[in-house]
């Protein structure tokens, strides 16, 4: 059986006043729609939106819309897996098209990331998809087999039940 998520995730967009309004509107879905919706705010309105959910005994799943991997060193701006988990993040957004492309994100970053994600009982909203180009030149199904097996098949099958997959083609959006 497949089971589904809803995520919205509002990358550079909103404002205190939006977040709350989303939250607030989305709460009153019935519990068993509500507990499939993933919340992924902008990273500054994370631990204002984990603290309305708690105080309001919402069931929304609050999620963060990137992490660092990086363990060894620490980083201004960065944000670690830990530091989500302790204001309340279920979920995280890894691979997004944007951040493969901009960021320069490889499978191998992703799949550290993944990694760090799962060590740190984060759910991983994983993204996958194509270009137009990729597509019209019928490669697509190639591209997003390696953007998955190179990501995510050395997990096991336990961690491989924490993993969302978000099919978002690069032309689509």
């Amino acid at each position: 059986m497949v089971d589904f998520r809803y995520v919205a995730n509002l990358k550079m967009n909103g404002t205190s006043d939006q977040v709350t309004n989303w939250i607030n509107t989305v709460s009153k879905l019935p519990r068993k729609l509500q507990e499939k919706c993933v919340f992924c705010p902008p990273v500054c309105y994370l631990e204002s939106a984990s603290n309305l959910i708690k105080i309001e005994n919402y069931f929304l799943k609050l999620g963060s819309q990137n992490l660092d991997a990086n363990l060894k060193e620490s980083y201004t701006g960065g944000i670690a897996a830990n530091m989500l988990r302790d204001i309340g993040c279920e979920y995280v957004i890894i691979g997004h098209s944007e951040r493969r492309e901009y960021f320069k994100e490889t499978n191998e970053d992703l799949k550290q990331k993944v990694d760090v994600s799962l060590k740190n009982n984060l759910e991983v909203i994983f993204c996958c998809g194509e270009s137009l180009h990729q597509r019209e030149e019928e490669v697509h199904f190639d591209w997003i087999k390696s953007q998955i097996s190179e990501s995510l098949f050395h997990l096991s099958s336990n961690n491989f039940s924490k993993i969302v997959i978000a099919y978002e083609p690069i032309w689509a959006i």
